[in-house]
């Protein structure tokens, strides 16, 4: 059930975002079958159509692969929240900054939800992301270069003096 989820993620759509983050499996023994699994599903995508398609799919693989197991399954949500898009002045303003320091730029769909989406709600807001190596974010083995994360700061520091002029 779990790889078919992850699986549809990756299939599905290039912005879409869907994690396994928390697993519980009962009685949680090395050599005993669980009766119980309980798991949690992070659904993201920048559309809200898609990020409902998203889910729909979800709830069928859980319906359809319980069935094939002999299983029960409860879908529940726990949360929805509605995809946000950052202030296209500020996204503007992060571009130049960037392109004024001559560092290489893309602009990206982070599908996370950062202090950003919240403060977005009250004041225009944009973010600034670094590279990381192999492309791993939120994860344990996420890795960014010294130098990378000092252009991102002064991206920052060039928005804020921008802004205070």
């Amino acid at each position: 059930m779990i790889a078919s989820i992850l699986d549809l993620g990756h299939r599905i759509d290039p912005d879409a975002r869907v994690t396994v983050g928390h697993i519980d499996c009962y009685p949680n023994s090395p050599s005993t079958i669980p009766g119980k699994v309980v798991f949690s599903i992070d659904v993201r995508h920048p559309q809200q159509p898609m990020l409902q398609k998203l889910v729909a799919e979800i709830e069928t693989i859980c319906d359809q692969r319980a069935m094939t197991h002999g299983a029960s399954v409860d879908v529940q949500t726990v949360a929805a929240y509605e995809p946000v898009a950052f202030d296209d002045q500020c996204v503007q303003r992060v571009r130049q900054a960037t392109s004024s320091l001559g560092y290489p730029a893309m602009d990206i769909c982070s599908g996370a939800g950062h202090d950003a989406v919240n403060l977005s709600y009250v004041a225009p807001t944009a973010m600034i992301f670094v590279p990381c190596k192999a492309g791993l974010s939120h994860n344990e083995l996420e890795d960014a270069d010294p130098v990378h994360l000092a252009q991102g700061a002064s991206v920052l520091a060039n928005v804020l003096l921008d802004e205070a002029m």
